[in-house]
């Protein structure tokens, strides 16, 4: 081998080398703009989800300015509620009384009726008592009329018969 041939070799290795570690170093490279890549998205979401959750915190900070607001309102409400309740407590009372007072009433008034219901039940029966009297009389001079009707036509027919035989 001579000088040229070991230089050559030399070369080819050195530029293999060379190669080998520019190829490992433009990979080592990509990789590094790879994860830069995904580190700024990364950055740009934690930034848009910081950003959301700055404004979720105002707006929450709005919602519990209303909501103490709100509560104050409320128990105003209520207090003025209570009131309302205390009067009604107090209207019902004297509907209480004034329930008991008709209760009272009605047990008198069904005494009352109770005792009239007896003098109408004893008059209607009284009542049936005559018009079954009537209508036995009335059947009576039905069949008195339809008697005298037959004996009324049995005699026309008679002097009906005597004429056409005459």
């Amino acid at each position: 081998m001579n000088g040229n041939e070991v230089v050559s070799r030399e070369k080819m290795h050195i530029e293999a080398t060379l190669r080998g570690e520019r190829e490992e170093a433009q990979k080592i490279l990509r990789e590094a703009e790879i994860e830069i890549s995904r580190l700024q998205k990364e950055l740009h979401d934690f930034r848009r989800d910081n950003s959301a959750m700055l404004r979720n915190t105002d707006e929450r900070s709005d919602e519990l300015r209303r909501l103490r607001v709100a509560e104050c309102s409320q128990k105003s409400t209520i207090n003025s509620l209570n009131g309302t309740i205390q009067q009604l407590n107090h209207v019902l009372s004297g509907k209480e009384m004034e329930i008991a007072t008709l209760r009272r009433q009605v047990d008198m008034l069904r005494q009352y009726n109770g005792d009239e219901n007896q003098s109408l039940i004893k008059q209607i029966e009284l009542l049936l008592v005559k018009n079954q009297d009537l209508h036995e009389r009335s059947l009576t001079q039905k069949v008195s009329l339809h008697f005298k009707m037959d004996i009324l036509q049995i005699l026309s027919l008679k002097i009906l018969k005597e004429e056409y035989n005459l």
